[in-house]
This record gives C-alpha cells, sequence and structure tokens, in this order.
C-alpha cells in the first residue's frame, strides 16, 4: 500500500555551505527526487523507494556531486519522520561514471595524474558518495576542492567537512 508521496526539487534544499557560483547554479537547477513510500498489508514493512536526474554536463562533477548529497538529504528526511526502521531502493539518471574523469577537471592536466590518485579519488564524486556513503573535501570533485589546486596539494589544501550520507547504495552502471 502506497503511504506517502514526495517530490522535491533539489535547488530548494541548498544549505548555507553552498556558496556562490555553486550555489547558484544548485538553485537553478530543476533536477529534483521523487520518493514514494509502502507498506506491506500482511507484515507492515516499509519501502522508500526514490528516483531522481541529477545535472548532466561532465564539466560540472562537483554540482553532480552536491546534487547527490542533497538526494541523500531528502531521502534522510523522510526516513527520520518514520516510526518504524525503512527499507529504502535509490534509484536514478546520475549523469556520471563509476572512475574519475580528469579531463573534466581544471586541476588535472592529464591521465597521468590520475595514477598519482589515492584509491578512493579515483572514483567519481556520486560513486564514492553513495557506494561509501563519504565524499572526502580533499577529493578533486568535493566542491571545496574543485579546480582549486594540483592534485598533490589536495590533501591539505581543504578543511570543511566531507558530504556524508547514511543512504548508501549498490550502483549498478548501465550504457
Amino acid at each position: 500500500v502506497a503511504t506517502e508521496s514526495r517530490s522535491v526539487r533539489l535547488g530548494s534544499l541548498v544549505e548555507a555551505r553552498h556558496t556562490g557560483e555553486l550555489r547558484r547554479k544548485l538553485k537553478s537547477q530543476s533536477d529534483g527526487v521523487l520518493m514514494q513510500l509502502l507498506r506491506h498489508d500482511a507484515t507492515g514493512a516499509s519501502l522508500l523507494i526514490a528516483t531522481t536526474h541529477i545535472f548532466w554536463d561532465p564539466n560540472f562533477p562537483h554540482v553532480k556531486a552536491s546534487q547527490a548529497e542533497l538526494v541523500c538529504l531528502a531521502v534522510r528526511q523522510l526516513l527520520s519522520e518514520q516510526q518504524q526502521p525503512t527499507s529504502v531502493v535509490l534509484s536514478g539518471d546520475w549523469n556520471s561514471v563509476p572512475r574519475l574523469q580528469p579531463e573534466f577537471i581544471p586541476s588535472m592536466c592529464a591521465d597521468a595524474e590520475l595514477a598519482q590518485l589515492p584509491a578512493a579519488w579515483r572514483r567519481s564524486a556520486v560513486y564514492e558518495l553513495l557506494s561509501s556513503g563519504r565524499l572526502p573535501p580533499s577529493h578533486p570533485e568535493h566542491p571545496e576542492s574543485f579546480g582549486k589546486a594540483a592534485v598533490g596539494e589536495h590533501a591539505t589544501a581543504v578543511a570543511s567537512p566531507p558530504y556524508t550520507s547514511e543512504v548508501m547504495a549498490c550502483l549498478l552502471y548501465t550504457s
């Protein structure tokens, strides 16, 4: 039985830490998340199904990372209102690939630099956040790091908190 439906525009969830051009970009996008809460009649078990579509342009991986975090925030907000544990199916068109794409990061000019990155940074920001539940601010696609430092400087250049998500996903990428 469907018990609640919710549609959230991601721009409405933008927080104070989203500043400047990133804030403007996030607020201007019409991307959102659709959520449907279901409850099994016989057992009372709950299931939340959420789907999204995030920004498409590969030149803006930091925007995609922010939107992925906002999707997780919307899901967490709905889950926090539930009186019982609720399973989640999170799906969508994430417009990202599992691996980092250095050609779209201003501070990284060659694929050769990719080999110098820690293993966790070789994954795209969206993939890292959704698969591990965390995106360190030192990741090259994290909004606080994006385009600001050379690879070797990432580890110490950023002091902001990581993006985190209590909503973790098993990701399947298809073309």
